[in-house]
């Protein structure tokens, strides 16, 4: 007979279901015809080293080693996943966390560029600014020293300003923003995230450098 399990929880099959086990009898061991033991069959193993190591070697090829490199990973003004902090859940009013006032800085910029790209924000100052202070009230520093957090104005001008560079005028139409790229030539496969791209093919790829270079008079 199937024991009973007292000790299953209250929504198991044991509990909710009645499989009929009361009415089954009780397995008499001592019933039982004694066990007819048959003659072990020994099998000889013929794998020698010469066909271990072809063996070996036939698994390798099967398993070739994957080699993954993730360029976004090794930014340190943003993470790959950055972007989707901005995300964030209704029920949910914890700020997210992020280290250091240069990161936030970057963070911040990186998502106005995109938002700037896609037509969600106008280029109107402003609005930049606005929007500027609402993802940094989203963010946290955990540096404590982190004393002076990012301007929102200075912020809204350094994306304003960097839209505005010559060098952009011709491919802004056809900028798109935060494109995955991916490409393979085993065993290295490369998996990253451009900041910006233009054409489908992608003929230009644009990386936003957050970072001020006070003497080359640089924005982004």
């Amino acid at each position: 007979m199937i024991p009973d399990l007292p000790g299953a929880p209250s929504r198991s099959w044991s509990r909710v279901m009645d499989l009929g086990q009361k009415q089954l009898y009780e397995i008499r061991a001592d019933l039982l015809p004694e066990p007819i033991l048959s003659a072990a069959q020994s099998v000889a193993n013929d794998q020698t080293p010469t066909v271990f190591a072809v063996e070996g070697q036939r698994l390798a090829e099967a398993s070739p080693p994957i080699i993954w490199d993730r360029p976004s990973e090794r930014d340190t003004d943003r993470s790959s996943d950055m972007v989707d902090m901005f995300v964030v859940d209704a029920a949910s009013d914890e700020p997210q966390r992020i280290v250091g006032a240069g990161s936030l800085r970057g963070t911040v910029l990186h998502k106005l560029m995109e938002e700037l790209l896609t037509g969600e924000l106008g280029r109107i100052p402003d609005e930049v600014i606005r929007r500027a202070a609402e993802l940094l009230a989203r963010l946290q520093s955990t540096d404590e020293t982190d004393a002076a957090r990012p301007d929102s104005n200075e912020m809204a001008e350094t994306a304003l300003r960097t839209l505005a560079l010559p060098e952009l005028t011709h491919f802004l139409a056809q900028l798109v923003p935060e494109v995955p790229l991916w490409t393979a030539k085993p065993p290295h496969f490369l998996a990253g995230r451009a900041d910006a791209a233009e054409g489908e093919r992608i003929a230009l790829v644009v990386d936003w450098k957050s970072d001020v270079n006070r003497h080359g008079g640089g924005t982004q």
